[in-house]
């Protein structure tokens, strides 16, 4: 393998690690990321159907389930309750 492939797969991972701890789920107030989900509440759902432009499914239909859901979570650290809207979605 070349050093210069090398170097760009290793650059990558890095990348994707910093990507990762930053984008995280964290404490709104004391920015820790321990925590625990308390409550889920189902606020909507809905199926999308599309039809494959391209590759070898092309000219199919392929459906997704979509869900969007409000969490609210409890850092374990300071006892702050805060919630996020979550948008879930599933191939059928």
């Amino acid at each position: 393998m070349e050093p210069k492939f090398v170097g760009l797969i290793i650059g990558a991972i890095i990348l994707w690690g910093l990507w990762a701890y930053l984008t995280r789920n964290k404490c709104t107030k004391c920015k820790s990321t321990k925590f625990v989900e308390v409550a889920r509440q189902h606020i909507k759902s809905y199926v999308k159907k599309v039809r494959v432009s391209g590759g070898d499914r092309h000219g199919q239909i392929d459906t997704t389930q979509h869900d969007e859901y409000k969490i609210s979570y409890e850092c374990n650290e300071c006892h702050h309750i805060w919630t996020k809207r979550v948008k879930e979605s599933e191939r059928l």
